[in-house]
């Protein structure tokens, strides 16, 4: 009798977590977290961010907006346009992940990055004595040997798939 009750539980957190609208609060959630954790790191740690790390946190800006956008759709009954927003917040966070997959790159010098602001010019000294451009390559933090950045990836690759998922279920359910 105990297990039932258990799958029953989790079955009704499942329902719980799947409608439209408490999915976009998630997806704005996720990304709210994740913003913080660079943030934190940057201001609290003193781990000055580069290039490629200052772009993935323009994909969970964008879910932000996204997920509350969301949720303020369901909440007035457009559910079909709370579904494409959920599967653009799906490829959104695809997207970052492969942002975040060539910082990988990057940084276990897979490839050099094709980004100027990578790179340390000679010839911007100057300007480098004020403000010391970070590489990309430069790994601050690491955890089992994954980097934010392959952090990143993994989180937001699942995100991504599914959001992508739940978009299209929503959307057949609209």
């Amino acid at each position: 009798m105990k297990n039932y009750d258990k799958k029953n539980n989790m079955s009704k957190l499942i329902t719980f977590f799947w409608k439209p609208h408490i999915f976009g609060l998630g997806i704005a959630a996720f990304s709210l977290l994740a913003l913080s954790a660079a943030l934190t790191a940057q201001y609290v740690f003193d781990m000055q961010p580069c290039v490629l790390c200052i772009y993935q946190r323009i994909p969970f800006v964008i879910n932000v907006i996204l997920g509350i956008g969301i949720f303020v759709m369901a909440r007035k009954g457009k559910s079909h346009k709370a579904a494409i927003a959920v599967l653009i917040a799906g490829i959104v966070f695809i997207i970052n992940s492969a942002i975040a997959f060539y910082h990988v790159g990057v940084e276990q010098l897979w490839w050099e990055s094709a980004l100027e602001g990578c790179k340390f010019d000679p010839s911007k000294i100057r300007e480098a004595a004020f403000q010391p451009p970070v590489p990309c390559n430069i790994i601050p933090w690491e955890l089992y040997g994954i980097s934010m950045a392959g952090f990143n990836v993994i989180f937001c690759g699942i995100a991504g798939i599914k959001c992508v998922i739940a978009g299209m279920c929503f959307k057949k359910s609209a």
